[in-house]
């Protein structure tokens, strides 16, 4: 197992260094290996991941090594190494406006708030597994458009249109119902979920926020997150976990089984680069979607393979959240026919106003039709 995880590994950081370092393969490419190639990195995406949150369940559950603070800072101390190893290789460069845009005071404003986010979400990522199961695990992470739509309100960014807006009810909702059909969800549990959830969504709006206007590499990224990452992750594993880790004999897991948590390390580098190719050379919104995909696999494999077990009721409750998740990405990528729907939702909503207006007084018709939801309240988006 340890052997084939290594092997695999190794082969995606091999996809990682073609796809993200070597920039001028991409500009040499034909038309064909142009498509073909962020083909490949989305193929790879999808296995890299769920195979990664699935030897992390092993190690931390089969190995009897319950520390996901420290297990987590293994694959940011590796992607750390990697990043500079590349810089340093000449394979990979830091440009000067880059440097100059993190330098002084804007590294704690740029990269400590995304750094401190990222970390907060692999820790409780991680542990959470040892709380809940899976396939229950996977449904939660539906809910992620919802709380990323709130960061970007906290964070002034642009916010959707109100049909993607009218999805993220429909996730809530179906949430909801999942989280009441789960037969072994506990307030731990589902706290460490929910932290994990906002540490990512904060973690990608902050990421976005800055690549949009500074167009980071992927090797700059990580070379200037890793590190802040590692650091934060690592001092909180020194002071929660080692104690206990030494004291119970745990750390002779990293002499024991030195092949799996080397597979583990290196997976988390691949995770965090194909995140980024795929990001690149598609978009965010088809990383969400294959992530809604490999979640779904997660939840049979779950089911298959770990005897995992759920109720009619929260298996409704997925199909409702996936259902507004489908509509949400849709609006995403088709912003002129949410608008469209939008308009159309506004007009019959005064529609049904004046029709009921016989029953009102002419004040309270002006009340109505004053509160902004008209299509004339929306002129200036059309």
């Amino acid at each position: 197992l340890a052997s084939t995880l290594l092997v695999a590994a190794c082969v995606s950081i091999g996809v990682i260094i073609v796809l993200g370092v070597q920039d001028m393969v991409w500009h040499a490419m034909d038309s064909a290996k142009a498509v073909l190639a962020p083909l490949a990195a989305c193929s790879v995406f999808m296995i890299v991941g769920p195979t990664l949150m699935l030897l992390n369940k092993h190690i931390m559950q089969d190995f009897n090594f319950p520390y996901p603070l420290s297990l987590s800072c293994c694959g940011l101390v590796a992607s750390m190494l990697f990043s500079r190893i590349l810089v340093w290789l000449g394979l990979a460069q830091l440009r000067t406006e880059t440097q100059t845009a993190v330098a002084g005071s804007a590294y704690l404003w740029t990269v400590l708030p995304i750094a401190a986010a990222r970390a907060v979400a692999l820790a409780t990522g991680n542990a959470v597994y040892l709380f809940l199961s899976v396939g229950f695990i996977q449904m939660l992470k539906a809910f992620t458009p919802a709380i990323v739509l709130l960061v970007m309100f906290l964070c002034q960014m642009e916010v959707p249109p109100r049909p993607s807006m009218w999805c993220v009810l429909v996730i809530v909702v179906g949430t909801v119902v999942e989280v009441n059909g789960e037969l072994h969800a506990t307030a731990t549990g589902l706290a460490l979920m929910m932290t994990s959830c906002v540490g990512e969504a904060i973690a990608m709006v902050l990421s976005q926020k800055m690549l949009q206007e500074l167009k980071f590499s992927e090797v700059e990224t990580l070379y200037y997150l890793s590190l802040p990452s590692a650091i934060m992750l690592g001092s909180l594993a020194v002071v929660l976990e080692w104690d206990a880790m030494f004291k119970a004999g745990h750390h002779a897991i990293f002499f024991e089984h030195p092949l799996v948590l080397l597979a583990a390390s290196s997976l988390g580098v691949a995770v965090n680069f194909l995140t980024l190719i795929v990001v690149r050379a598609r978009s965010s919104v088809t990383v969400k979607i294959l992530n809604t995909f490999r979640c779904i696999g997660l939840v049979i494999v779950g089911m298959v393979f770990y005897n995992e077990t759920h109720t009619e009721r929260q298996l409704a409750g997925y199909g409702v959240s996936l259902l507004g998740f489908v509509g949400y990405n849709y609006f995403q990528m088709n912003r002129r026919k949410a608008l469209a729907l939008e308009a159309w939702a506004d007009s019959r909503w005064q529609q049904v106003v004046r029709e009921f207006g016989g029953r009102m007084p002419a004040k309270n018709i002006d009340r109505f039709l004053d509160t902004g939801v008209g299509t004339a309240g929306r002129g200036e988006s059309k």
